[in-house]
């Protein structure tokens, strides 16, 4: 007779199958507090009492750490210390992930990238935001981030022990930096050293390095972007509604087929017409774009088909500006 299985067991089936469909649909943001929310939300939306909901304020004395402690088969207990997730703890973590530049991230090397990346998860795993699931949300959201900036980035390629022993180190590293009790730096230094003994412990740094893949743009491959009328959202919302197709295909399903879609949007979103009509790249991802009426307009007109290169740059353009140098 099959063993039925635990909530909790049922959760993590759960919780794996939504991650499954984050990998084909990732969820579109500003790579900010309220995105991590998100992603945080789709995977626990099975468990409503804590999907997308932060954890509450620890009250603790102020001679105590808010920890949890961690059991690696075979080796001990680990105890790891985190934020008390009080109101200066929310602002941290705004400030950690508002200062991601996608831009600047894009003209990494991998290596650069991964001690960035690093950098981002370890911040935000001290703080550890939500009840359940911050190392499953941080994961999808790093992936999502490396996707956004020219990277595949493969957690699967390191072990579960590699990721959580790495990411205890850093947490308390972090802990330890913020005591000043002589006795709780004793005690967070003998952590710090029992997780480096571990014969499976590599900084965090090195494991992302090391499941890191830069995607190499085809620069031969051209875009055409088309906008098309529908007349039935466009009737429905009593606004001038149009699809956004990349080669002929629905953007969303361009994106799965090619993640540098999303690359190619983004440039799209820079051009003088597209900004003009107030067009945003949260538009564009989702494929329906609402124009806005231009003041020389007797009606609201669509943003002229064009195609682009991997960029996002028009190519007609370019020939053009090739040509006049050619005469």
């Amino acid at each position: 007779m099959a063993k039925s299985s635990s909530e909790e067991e049922i959760k993590d089936k759960l919780s794996f199958i939504r991650l499954t469909e984050l990998r084909e649909t990732p969820i579109k943001g500003n790579f900010d507090l309220e995105h991590l929310e998100k992603i945080n939300a789709y995977i626990f939306q099975d468990s409503p009492e804590v999907a997308g909901k932060f954890r509450p304020e620890v009250k603790i004395n102020s001679n105590e750490l808010w920890n949890k402690k961690r059991y690696y088969a075979g080796f001990g207990t680990i105890i790891v210390c985190y934020s008390p997730m009080d109101s200066k703890s929310i602002k941290e973590a705004e400030t950690v992930l508002n200062s991601i530049d996608i831009n600047y991230l894009k003209t990494l090397g991998k290596d650069d990238f991964a001690k960035e990346i690093a950098d981002i998860y370890k911040k935000m795993d001290y703080i550890h935001p939500f009840p359940d699931g911050n190392s499953r949300t941080l994961r999808e959201f790093t992936r999502t981030l490396a996707q956004e900036a020219g990277f595949k980035l493969d957690w699967s390629k390191c072990s579960q022990t590699e990721i959580y022993l790495a990411r205890d180190f850093e947490v308390n590293f972090i802990t330890l930096s913020r005591v000043s009790d002589p006795i709780q730096k004793i005690a967070i230094k003998d952590e710090l050293d029992a997780i480096c003994y571990h014969k499976e412990y590599k900084p965090l740094e090195k494991i992302i390095s090391d499941s890191l893949i830069k995607l190499e743009l085809d620069k031969t491959k051209e875009y055409k972007i088309e906008f098309s009328f529908n007349k039935e959202i466009s009737n429905t919302l009593g606004k001038t509604t149009y699809n956004v197709l990349v080669n002929g295909v629905p953007v969303q399903q361009a994106i799965k087929n090619d993640p540098n879609v999303v690359n190619v949007l983004n440039g799209l979103a820079n051009h003088s017409d597209i900004k003009a009509k107030e067009i945003t790249i949260e538009q564009l991802q989702n494929g329906i774009i609402q124009p806005k009426k231009l003041e020389h307009e007797l009606k609201v007109t669509r943003p002229d088909n064009r195609t682009l290169d991997a960029n996002g740059h028009k190519i007609e353009a370019q020939k053009q500006k090739s040509s006049s140098l050619e005469l």
